[in-house]
């Protein structure tokens, strides 16, 4: 009778970004990483023929070998491999003493070169593989494992500070030892945990060139350590840094449905193998999508709007991309890079991602628009949400951080505002927040700030929807309106609009048609009300008109705002109208599109 063996990594987020040395957020995600090639060298250790690869893709194609990784109900192997990804796998394995040994391996190799990372295995009570449905089991694996999980002390339990000793510099644990001089010539206490990331590094910087450029050598791709130290410490660094995060939509609801979703009912072999498949082409389409992605930032318009440069005088060429993955699997990504061209990559991104999951011919003969048609059969393709915090460069990067991941649980509110009669239309969305201040990252906090009159004006917009809205036409028609006003090419145009310059011709080239003064003016009469900024509004439009600004009016009606009502009733049981407007959304964005968008 073969069991379900679940083995997970617990707390990621935490583990990865606790400090602020880049160095150790990637050596954190790369030991993360690394707990699924754990499990493979434990199931190597068992009698069957798996073998372990180097690369990422090497991993997946052994996972997808049936010579190398044989069918349970075969019997030439005790273990059959599922998943075993970043900080997860799920295995099959004969019996219980096999599993044991498995969780035994990886929990052990894990406690000795990835202290602080939490990982824990479970073992299903056993199914008939003939008879009984391997998603339920899968289901009973995930249900255990919450329960052990609440069970057991957290990884802090382990690094207790009796006798008293002193704090590593970075993490905020027990020191172990005075480290090497760093980049100040310093000697500093470190922990075991900061020791161990900084170890794994430079493996991690390899790990994601290598799953980036595949099978082609880009020589712009960052590709060593002593390139990532000078992206961290500041040399040649940019005026702004951004933290990009993003995630699919739905993913979760697929897994929870995959029986379902795959039509592979009563079908065990079907099922393990489709999601198998499916899990590496999710994979496989983020780091195509990523990989794609890159290819739109231009080197030379990086150097020609290179504040450093202009400040001192320095002709050297930038060589290789100011983009630094951290987490580059599964579903997942986040990346740190220039934040001049953060917000291009970023819509670039989601663009890719949506063609990958669309494609029919995609990675593992596209089940992944397969599953998406069986979920969506009008639209065929899976989407994700991505937040933006750009910042300051030596702004904490762990608050960066948290307020990137919160800006995607924002934009993903289109999962509730973009659909159909028929249900969610995929779609994919940016919310950006660019941070003046170190006042704090609290989004919700930032957001209060851009609210007036009780919320019923809203001075932003965001997030804005970046699928292509012209081939969907069973959206809603409110849904629709609402996604139009917000979409990408409206910001986009919005913001061409701020930035337009004269030409030659009238002697005025290179400075801006609308005068900075009078935006400015423009943006701090918001704050004063609905009515006081529309009324300057109408006083320029008198004067700026014909240089772009009547491009601004909504609806002829309300000028600079337009009125949407509320999806949901309010405590008087009437739907609430509110107002917004996108002119403090491209006023505040407009430096950090003009790098390749606009052009």
């Amino acid at each position: 009778m073969p069991h379900v063996v679940l083995i997970e990594t617990s707390g990621n987020q935490q583990y990865i970004f606790e400090t602020n040395k880049l160095r150790e957020n990637i050596g954190a995600s790369e030991l993360t990483w690394s707990v699924g090639k754990w499990v493979l060298d434990a199931v190597e250790k068992q009698d069957g023929p798996f073998k372990v690869g180097n690369s990422p893709k090497e991993v997946r194609d052994s996972l997808l070998n049936p010579e190398l990784n044989p069918r349970i109900e075969d019997g030439k192997s005790p273990v059959e491999v599922i998943i075993a990804t970043s900080g997860k796998a799920l295995l099959l394995v004969k019996d219980q003493k096999t599993g044991q040994e498995i969780i035994h391996h990886v929990t052990m190799r894990a406690l000795e070169d990835a202290p602080g990372l939490d990982v824990r295995g479970v073992i299903e009570r056993g199914f008939t593989f003939d008879t009984d449905s391997v998603h339920d089991a899968i289901g009973r694996a995930h249900q255990l494992f919450e329960a052990e999980r609440s069970r057991r002390v957290g990884v802090e339990g382990r690094f207790l500070r009796l006798p008293v000793v002193a704090a590593c510099a970075t993490s905020g644990f027990p020191a172990n030892m005075v480290d090497e001089p760093d980049s100040d010539g310093t000697r500093k206490p470190r922990s075991h945990v900061s020791l161990k990331k900084r170890d794994a590094s430079e493996q991690g910087v390899e790990r994601m060139r290598v799953g980036v450029v595949d099978d082609y050598d880009d020589p712009r791709i960052l590709r060593s350590i002593k390139q990532l130290e000078d992206f961290d410490l500041g040399h040649g660094r940019p005026e702004w840094l951004a933290v990009i995060h993003a995630d699919g939509n739905g993913l979760g609801t697929i897994f929870l449905d995959f029986e379902k979703v795959s039509k592979t009912q009563g079908q065990s072999r079907a099922y393990v193998d489709a999601l198998r498949s499916f899990s590496i082409a999710i994979e496989e389409c983020t780091v195509r999508a990523f990989r794609e992605a890159l290819k739109s930032i231009n080197l030379k318009d990086l150097e020609q709007g290179d504040e450093l440069k202009r400040k001192t005088g320095s002709a050297t060429s930038i060589t290789f991309l100011p983009v630094v993955p951290i987490v580059l699997g599964g579903d997942d990504l986040t990346i740190i890079c220039d934040g001049r061209f953060a917000l291009k990559l970023t819509a670039a991104y989601l663009s890719e991602f949506e063609k990958a999951t669309g494609d029919p011919k995609g990675p593992q003969n596209g089940i992944v628009a397969q599953i998406a048609r069986n979920v969506s059969p009008d639209h065929p393709r899976l989407a994700a949400c991505a937040g933006v915090a750009i910042v300051k460069p030596h702004f904490p990067f762990s608050n960066a951080y948290k307020l990137a991941e919160n800006l995607t649980k924002s934009a993903k509110v289109v999962k509730k505002r973009f659909k159909s009669q028929a249900g969610v239309i995929p779609c994919s969305a940016i919310d950006v927040h660019v941070l003046y201040d170190s006042s704090g990252a609290d989004l919700e906090r930032i957001r209060s700030k851009l609210e007036l009159d009780d919320g019923q004006v809203q001075l932003t917009a965001r997030p804005f929807v970046v699928t292509n809205l012209e081939p969907i036409n069973d959206a809603d028609e409110a849904a629709m309106k609402w996604a139009k006003r917000r979409h990408w090419s409206e910001l986009l145009r919005r913001t061409k609009l701020i930035l337009a310059q004269d030409d030659a011709a009238n002697g005025n080239e290179g400075r801006r048609k609308l005068p900075n003064s009078m935006l400015h003016d423009l943006r701090e009469s918001l704050f004063l009300g609905k009515e006081e900024a529309m009324a300057r509004l109408k006083l320029y439009i008198e004067r700026y008109g014909k240089l772009g600004l009547k491009e601004w009016a909504e609806d002829g009606e309300h000028p600079l705002f337009w009125s949407e009502e509320d999806q949901d009733v309010g405590t008087n049981g009437i739907k609430e109208t509110r107002f917004f407007t996108t002119f403090l959304d491209a006023m505040d964005l407009a430096e950090f599109v003009k790098h390749g968008e606009l052009k």
